[in-house]
C-alpha cells in the first residue's frame, strides 16, 4: 500500500462561489482554500521468480479486507499541514541539506580503534593467565586409561621427559607454573584515551563516570558537566520543535475527526523537560530560603524552583498556605514586640544585614 500527500489549492470550476465537498458530508471548501490530499493506493507484488523490472500491478484496495473501509482519496482541511512531521536534529550541521545526522558523525572509525583497543585488553589478559608444565605421567585419563591432550587454550603443556630415577618416576619437579608480566595499564590508558576522543565535543567524560578532575562539589561537578549540558540543550531546542509541531498537528487532526473540519491551526503548546545536573535539594533550600525570607521572591517562585514537578497543584497549594501563614505569623510576632510595631521594619533589615540608603 502506498500513500502520497500532498497540499492542493482548491480552484473555481464554475464560478467563484463553487464549493468542493469535504471529507464528510456538509464539509465544503471554497475556490483557493488549501487542502490535505491523501491518496491511498494498493499494488500486488510480483511473484517469486518474476522479473525485477516487471511493473506493480495496482488493485482495489477492497482485495485485503482489512482495508476494504479505506477511502481511496480523502481531503482535510482547510490546512498546509501534511499530518506529518519530519524529525531532524542536528541539521544546522549536517552535510546534506534539510536532513539531520548522527551526533557520532565523523567519529565512526573511532569507535572501531575502540574495539581494537579492547580487543588486545581482553586478549593481554587470556595470555597473562598462568602456564602449566608436567610430565605425561601427571595427565588426566579417560576411562581406558589413555592420557588426554592437555588444550592450549586452558595453556596446558607437556614437559619432555627428562632422566628418571632408580624406581622409573620423572626426576625433577614435575610441575612447572609460569605466567608472564605484562603491562595491563597502557591497554587501559590507550581505550580510554580513544574514547576521550569519540566524547570530545559530545559528551562530558563525567557523564559517563570517568573523572578527569578530583573535585566533586556541585560547582565542579556542573563545570565538569558543560558539554554533556550544551549538547542536551541542542538536542532538546529541536526536540521541543518537533514535539510542539506533532501535538499540534494531532490536536487538529482530533478535531477534524469530532467536526470534520479545521478551524483552529495554532496552539499554546507547552513542552518541558527535567534540569540536567542541577543543585542538590539542600543548596536550594539554602539559597532560596534566603531570597524568600528577604522578600525577593514570591511563593509561587519559590515553591516552583524548589520543588519543581515534583509536587502536585494541590500539594502546592497547600505548601503555598503554609508559607504564607508562617511569613504572616512571624509579621505579627514583630508587630507585638515593644513600641507598636514602629521598630518591625528595623527588626527585620538587622535579621538579614540590611543597611539604610
Amino acid at each position: 500500500m502506498i500513500e502520497t500527500r500532498r497540499i492542493v489549492y482548491k480552484a473555481a470550476e464554475d464560478d467563484d462561489s463553487h464549493a468542493y465537498a469535504g471529507a464528510r458530508a456538509g464539509t465544503t471548501y471554497k475556490e483557493g482554500e488549501r487542502v490535505l490530499s491523501i491518496e491511498s493506493e494498493l499494488f500486488e507484488l510480483p511473484r517469486s521468480g518474476a522479473s525485477s523490472d516487471a511493473p506493480l500491478k495496482k488493485v482495489e484496495l477492497s482485495a485485503v479486507p482489512e482495508l476494504k473501509d479505506v477511502p481511496e482519496r480523502i481531503e482535510i482541511g482547510p490546512t498546509d499541514k501534511m499530518f506529518a512531521v519530519p524529525c531532524i536534529l542536528l541539521g544546522q550541521t549536517s552535510p546534506q541539506g534539510g536532513y539531520g545526522r548522527s551526533i557520532f558523525t565523523g567519529k565512526i572509525d573511532l569507535f572501531d580503534d575502540l574495539d581494537q583497543a579492547l580487543s588486545q585488553a581482553s586478549n593481554a589478559v587470556r595470555l597473562s593467565t598462568p602456564i602449566e608444565y608436567f610430565n605425561s605421567e601427571f595427565l588426566e585419563r579417560d576411562k581406558n586409561g589413555m592420557p588426554k591432550k592437555p588444550t592450549s587454550y586452558d595453556r596446558k603443556y607437556v614437559m619432555v621427559e627428562g632422566q628418571r630415577n632408580g624406581d622409573g618416576t620423572s626426576a625433577g619437579q614435575p610441575i612447572q607454573i609460569t605466567q608472564p608480566n605484562l603491562q595491563f595499564a597502557q591497554y587501559d590508558d590507550h581505550a580510554i584515551q580513544i574514547l576521550l576522543q569519540i566524547l570530545n565535543g559530545i559528551l562530558s567524560p563525567a557523564t559517563l563516570g570517568i573523572d578527569i578532575a578530583k573535585k566533586d562539589n556541585a560547582a565542579a561537578q556542573r563545570e565538569k558537566e558543560k558539554v554533556t549540558i550544551f549538547t542536551r540543550n541542542g538536542l532538546i531546542d529541536g526536540e521541543t520543535e518537533i514535539l510542539k509541531e506533532l501535538l499540534t498537528q494531532l490536536t487538529m487532526a482530533k478535531e477534524f475527526m469530532d467536526t470534520g473540519m479545521i478551524t483552529k491551526t495554532a496552539y499554546n503548546i507547552s513542552v518541558k523537560f527535567n534540569e540536567f545536573a542541577d543543585d542538590s535539594f539542600e543548596n536550594k533550600l539554602d539559597v532560596l530560603g534566603k531570597a524568600y525570607d528577604m522578600e525577593e521572591i514570591s511563593a509561587d517562585m519559590y515553591i516552583e524552583k524548589l520543588y519543581g514537578d515534583t509536587l502536585s497543584r494541590a500539594e502546592k497549594e497547600k505548601e503555598k498556605s503554609f508559607l504564607e501563614e508562617s511569613r504572616k505569623a512571624r509579621t505579627d510576632a514583630y508587630s507585638n514586640a515593644d513600641g507598636g510595631g514602629a521598630n518591625t521594619q528595623g527588626m527585620i533589615d538587622n535579621m538579614f544585614g540590611r543597611k539604610e540608603e
